[in-house]
Protein backbone atom coordinates (compact mmCIF):
# COMPACT_ATOMS: atom_id res chain seq x y z
CA UNK A 1 0.00 0.00 0.00
CA UNK A 2 1.30 3.44 -0.86
CA UNK A 3 2.10 6.14 1.66
CA UNK A 4 -0.69 8.36 0.34
CA UNK A 5 -3.26 5.68 1.05
CA UNK A 6 -1.96 5.18 4.59
CA UNK A 7 -2.08 8.94 5.21
CA UNK A 8 -5.61 9.16 3.83
CA UNK A 9 -6.69 6.24 6.03
CA UNK A 10 -5.27 7.86 9.16
CA UNK A 11 -6.45 11.41 8.44
CA UNK A 12 -10.01 10.30 7.63
CA UNK A 13 -10.16 7.65 10.36
CA UNK A 14 -9.02 9.94 13.16
CA UNK A 15 -10.76 13.01 11.67
CA UNK A 16 -7.60 15.11 11.56
CA UNK A 17 -7.51 18.57 9.98
CA UNK A 18 -4.49 20.63 8.86
CA UNK A 19 -3.07 22.84 11.61
CA UNK A 20 -3.00 26.60 11.18
CA UNK A 21 0.33 26.84 12.96
CA UNK A 22 3.40 24.65 13.06
CA UNK A 23 5.26 22.89 10.29
CA UNK A 24 3.77 21.94 6.95
CA UNK A 25 2.05 18.61 7.15
CA UNK A 26 1.00 19.22 10.75
CA UNK A 27 -2.46 18.10 11.84
CA UNK A 28 -4.76 18.59 14.82
CA UNK A 29 -8.07 17.03 15.78
CA UNK A 30 -11.39 18.71 15.01
CA UNK A 31 -11.50 20.22 18.49
CA UNK A 32 -7.99 21.60 17.95
CA UNK A 33 -6.18 19.41 20.45
CA UNK A 34 -3.67 16.69 19.72
CA UNK A 35 -1.90 14.66 22.40
CA UNK A 36 1.09 12.36 22.61
CA UNK A 37 -1.34 9.55 23.46
CA UNK A 38 -3.13 10.14 20.16
CA UNK A 39 0.17 9.98 18.26
CA UNK A 40 0.99 6.66 19.96
CA UNK A 41 -2.47 5.31 19.15
CA UNK A 42 -2.11 6.30 15.49
CA UNK A 43 1.32 4.62 15.29
CA UNK A 44 -0.08 1.44 16.82
CA UNK A 45 -2.96 1.41 14.33
CA UNK A 46 -0.56 1.94 11.39
CA UNK A 47 1.71 -0.89 12.59
CA UNK A 48 -1.26 -3.24 13.04
CA UNK A 49 -2.99 -2.51 9.72
CA UNK A 50 0.01 -1.64 7.51
CA UNK A 51 3.04 -3.53 8.86
CA UNK A 52 5.23 -2.69 5.85
CA UNK A 53 4.52 1.04 5.91
CA UNK A 54 7.28 3.46 6.89
CA UNK A 55 4.84 6.23 7.85
CA UNK A 56 4.78 7.19 11.54
CA UNK A 57 3.59 10.14 13.59
CA UNK A 58 5.29 12.35 16.12
CA UNK A 59 3.67 14.73 18.61
CA UNK A 60 5.05 18.29 18.41
CA UNK A 61 4.83 19.68 21.96
CA UNK A 62 5.39 23.35 21.11
CA UNK A 63 2.48 23.61 18.68
CA UNK A 64 0.49 20.61 19.99
CA UNK A 65 0.23 19.05 16.54
CA UNK A 66 0.66 15.60 15.02
CA UNK A 67 3.38 15.42 12.35
CA UNK A 68 3.87 12.58 9.89
CA UNK A 69 7.32 11.31 8.91
CA UNK A 70 9.00 8.33 7.29
CA UNK A 71 11.09 6.15 9.54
Amino acid sequence: MEDKEVLRYVINGFELIPAKQGFSGAYVTKNGKATSHLANEINARIEANFPHSNIRTRFERNYKTINFYRK
